[in-house]
């Protein structure tokens, strides 16, 4: 029995939901020693964890059910918050980062643009692409739709340049760049006084 799988959380609650309907009957093994067992009838939960079951008898499955329960809570969705990381950033710094490169956008709305694409037609589901011309090239983000669309005030295109490669550290150093631009402009508006 195979499961398609979309998402961990989606699995998840399909092993949860067949683990918590399991039926249990108590056994006694024939020819040793008296020793209960928990049998489970149907095989999805099993499958679902990657389990393969020590003994198979038509239609019943012997499994050690306090080994099943603890694999259950082993792999159970850790509930995320705003503590939440991805090893680098957790998500209120990632919204942090998304405020700063905002006022970034709005102070620089020529360079600017956005777009629910990508060149090629592709976006990430419920993101978009924002962006920013440097002196040094692009640098872009992905976000969510939701919130972060109508914080960032620039133009919308229909589909966002395309991808030079650049990492998050070239769009930073490439963020860094716009200095200059606005010590420039700064110079020129001081000359015209």
């Amino acid at each position: 029995m195979e499961h398609e799988v979309r998402d961990r959380n989606e699995w998840f609650k399909e092993v949860e939901r067949a683990y918590l309907n399991i039926e249990l009957k108590t056994a006694n093994r024939p020819y040793e020693i008296p020793v209960e067992v928990d049998v489970v009838e149907g095989e999805d939960v099993l499958y679902a964890l990657g389990l393969h079951p020590r003994l198979d008898t038509p239609d019943w499955l012997v499994i050690d059910l306090d080994e099943v329960s603890e694999l259950v809570e082993l792999i159970r969705p850790v509930p995320v918050t705003g503590a939440t990381s991805d090893g680098y950033h957790t998500f209120d710094e990632l919204y942090h980062r998304a405020v700063l490169f905002s006022v970034i956008v709005a102070m620089f709305r020529g360079r600017s643009w956005k777009s629910l694409r990508h060149h090629d037609g592709t976006m990430y589901d419920g993101m978009f692409i924002v962006g920013i011309d440097t002196p040094a090239g692009p640098a872009t983000y992905h976000y969510d739709i939701e919130p972060y669309w109508d914080m960032f005030p620039c133009e919308v295109l229909d589909r966002a340049p395309e991808w030079d490669g650049h990492t998050p550290d070239d769009a930073i150093e490439r963020i860094g760049t716009l200095r200059d631009v606005l010590q420039a402009e700064v110079k020129e508006e001081g000359s015209e006084k």
